[in-house]
Parts: structure tokens; sequence; C-alpha cells
């Protein structure tokens, strides 16, 4: 069974590229947990306009 969670990030500084922010988030996954949490999956729902804000889902498995 999966388990989704979302989760709603002040980016710091402003990043409108949903594919960095991705792997931005992937790769501090990976740094602060282990391989273990680097495969979790994560997608980037929305990204202000701004790029201040971003919203992503996590699934866990």
């Amino acid at each position: 069974m999966s388990s989704h969670h979302y989760i709603r990030f002040a980016a710091n500084p402003p990043c409108t590229d949903a594919l960095t922010l991705r792997k931005t988030i992937q790769d501090a996954l990976l740094q602060s947990f282990g391989l273990t949490s680097a495969n979790t999956y994560v997608d980037v729902l929305w990204v202000a306009d701004d790029g201040t804000e971003v919203v992503v889902r996590l699934n866990t498995v």
C-alpha cells in the first residue's frame, strides 16, 4: 500500500522550474537520509508564478 503526503514549501531563492525543484528535493532526501529516502517519488503539483512557493506530493512505497 502506498501513502501520499502533500507538502507546501517556500522556495528561497525563487525557482519556477518544476524539474529543478524536484531534483533539488530528491538530492536533499539522498543527502539527509541515504538511498532509502532517495527512492521516494516526488511530484511537483504547483509552483507559484513568482517561484517562491511550491506544493509537492511525496509517495512512499
